[in-house]
């Protein structure tokens, strides 16, 4: 009788510890799932926020090169020295106006 208790309490703990298994399972892996989808909705969104970001800066940049380009066309003394195709009087302008003006380099073609 001693041994048929022994055998029943260990098919018991058996069956106790397979459905907390199956019970944290049941809870877990849907937990996971919708855990993942939301983290994904929030890393498109966050990436779309940076694409949108990164196209706002790139719009201010060209908007910068576009008022740069046309306050340097019209320097009278710049004109001079492009039409006299002087090299260092042209270097010496442009060298001025990219420190005055803060540009990081100015394209001369």
């Amino acid at each position: 009788m001693d041994r048929i208790a022994t055998n029943a309490g260990t098919k018991l703990i058996v069956c106790v510890i397979l459905l907390v298994i199956t019970a944290v399972s049941a809870a877990l892996i849907p937990a996971l799932y919708f855990f993942s989808d939301i983290l994904e909705q929030e890393q498109e969104r966050a990436a779309t926020q940076g694409v949108e970001g990164l196209h706002n800066i790139i719009d201010e940049y060209k908007a910068n090169a576009v008022h740069y380009s046309a306050v340097f066309s019209r320097n009278p003394k710049l004109i001079m020295a492009l039409e006299n195709k002087d090299a260092g009087e042209l270097l010496r302008l442009l060298k001025r106006m990219q420190v005055d003006s803060g540009v990081d380099f100015i394209t001369v073609t």
